[in-house]
Order: C-alpha cells, then sequence, then structure tokens
C-alpha cells in the first residue's frame, strides 16, 4: 500500500503491525521521481527504507517531525529532510510517497 505523506490524517490508513517501509517522490501521474546518487540515477527515487515493530507509530511520528509546530526530531528521515534544504526543494513534501 501507498500514500501520500502530507495529510493530516494519512496514519489513520497505516496498519499498527510490523514491516518495512520506503519513502520516495512521486509527480503528478504517481510515478517515482528518479533521484540522484553517487553511481548514477535512481530510478525508483528511494529516499529512505525503514522497519518498524509498529507502522502506524512509526509513520505517525514521521509526521509529526515534518510538521514545524510539533517539533519532533525522533525520525531520522524527517530531521534530515528539514535540515537540508536542497532534498527539500528537489522533493516537495506535498510530493512525498511512503509505501509499506
Amino acid at each position: 500500500m501507498k500514500i501520500k505523506i502530507s495529510p493530516k490524517d494519512f496514519h489513520l490508513q497505516i496498519p499498527k503491525e510490523s514491516g518495512v517501509y520506503k519513502i520516495y517522490s512521486s509527480d503528478n501521474d504517481d510515478n517515482p521521481v528518479p533521484a540522484p546518487r553517487i553511481l548514477g540515477v535512481d530510478p525508483l527515487g528511494i529516499l529512505y527504507i525503514g522497519q518498524s515493530k509498529n507502522l502506524n507509530e512509526r509513520l505517525r511520528m514521521l509526521w509529526r517531525v515534518l510538521n514545524p509546530q510539533m517539533k519532533a526530531n525522533a525520525h531520522t528521515f524527517g530531521v534530515n529532510y528539514n535540515s537540508i534544504e536542497i532534498i527539500r526543494k528537489a522533493f516537495p513534501i506535498n510530493t512525498l510517497v511512503v509505501e509499506f
């Protein structure tokens, strides 16, 4: 299953079970945006891969970190995304997708 990260209640669609998830950016047609890498371009555009014993809880924390008014800092991707401007410009928050 895949969902956009930006809606406030996106976590309601995520199960409270263990699993692996990936974060990438998608275009208007819901296709992954390729991501540049040191040795070439990743056509799947994967920005982050994570795992959790409770996907709902972990991805809700990601949403909190991506929202500055929440002042959370317990998700590596979210902290890096917020602190590295070039990533935010290349992959705007309204294009981020989580797939699990």
